[in-house]
């Protein structure tokens, strides 16, 4: 835990869920760390149920169709 900013500790304010902003992203492997706590931290501002089902179908999409994660 030492590693962490503090900044970067507030995406540990919510408890995890199944998907993430980082996860429906394309290319998403290229994304660097601090990207990644930028979109994890923009979910926690902006949570609410549409952004979840927006998350989920999204995630659907791109287990489906779109491979630029692997």
């Amino acid at each position: 835990m030492d590693e962490y900013t503090q900044y970067q500790f507030h995406r540990l304010d919510v408890k995890g869920g199944l998907l993430c902003l980082w996860q429906i992203q394309k290319n998403r492997n290229k994304l660097s760390f601090q990207e990644w706590v930028e979109l994890d931290l923009e979910y926690i501002r902006r949570q609410s149920v549409w952004l979840d089902l927006k998350i989920i179908f999204k995630g659907a999409f791109m287990v489906v169709f779109d491979h630029s994660g692997e």
